[in-house]
């Protein structure tokens, strides 16, 4: 496989990978968002933050990037929880806190029986 006009050089770093069991290779950076690669065609695109889309991805920092049971993909970053629809190339932020420190996102992992995203009441809105 060749892959053309893919840059993973980044002075930060790659943080995560992921196949995506669809042909598709997708890489978390540390500053640089996130970059999926078609296996199929060897092409890449690169997403990152944009401040005046509310479909991009929340931020360039991509700490973890999960499949769940239903074939969905999940995106963590240092600003949010992102479901990401690889198709459309759109993502929607599942997070919100009031603090931009408190949106990170470092690790996703799916608990045995659950069939939707359960977030404890400390992490969602910083109560007790």
């Amino acid at each position: 496989m060749t892959v053309r006009n893919l840059s993973l050089t980044h002075p930060h770093g790659n943080r995560c990978a992921m196949d995506d069991g669809q042909g598709r290779l997708l890489i978390g950076h540390s500053q640089h968002g996130l970059t999926v690669v078609n296996i199929g065609n060897s092409l890449s695109t690169n997403y990152r933050q944009q401040s005046d889309r509310t479909n991009a991805l929340p931020g360039n920092n991509v700490r973890c990037i999960y499949r769940d049971r239903a074939g969905r993909i999940w995106i963590g970053t240092d600003t949010g929880l992102a479901l990401f629809d690889c198709q459309a190339g759109t993502f929607a932020k599942v997070t919100e806190t009031p603090d931009a420190y408190d949106d990170n996102v470092y690790d996703i992992c799916q608990m045995k029986g659950r069939t939707s995203t359960a977030l404890p009441r400390t992490v969602r809105d910083g109560s007790g």
